[in-house]
């Protein structure tokens, strides 16, 4: 058990390292060229999704202007510390094979039925 609580560790941070990666480059790669992914939803239908403005947040905060990065997505913004939180809270379980509490997945799920109502409320 202790060799395949490794290999989950090993993967995990491979994993993490790549998507650290992928994110620097698309900073870099949107701070060279002024281009970034446009949201289907509001290309397709005219209104902001829950996640519109995630990218803009995350540039703000990477210049350190906190004030607008909350203004770009609130929601988002006010959450960081516990989707951080969740993140790790998850791969720990993982690496030591046991399974996600029943509470855990219940604040899941209001957590997504309150980044959907946000969806909605700011569209108002």
């Amino acid at each position: 058990m202790q060799n395949m609580n490794k290999e989950i560790l090993h993967r995990k941070l491979k994993n993490f390292g790549i998507l650290i990666l992928v994110g620097l480059a698309y900073y870099i790669w949107i701070k060279l060229t002024g281009l970034g992914i446009p949201c289907m939803t509001r290309r397709l239908t005219g209104f902001k999704c829950p996640g519109c403005g995630a990218t803009t947040m995350v540039l703000y905060m990477a210049k350190l202007n906190f004030a607008r990065a909350y203004r770009a997505n609130p929601f988002l913004f006010s959450t960081i510390p516990f989707l951080m939180l969740e993140f790790f809270y998850v791969n720990i379980l993982e690496i030591y094979e046991k399974k996600s509490p029943m509470w855990n997945n219940v604040i899941l799920i209001l957590f997504l039925i309150a980044f959907i109502g946000f969806g909605v409320l700011r569209n108002f």
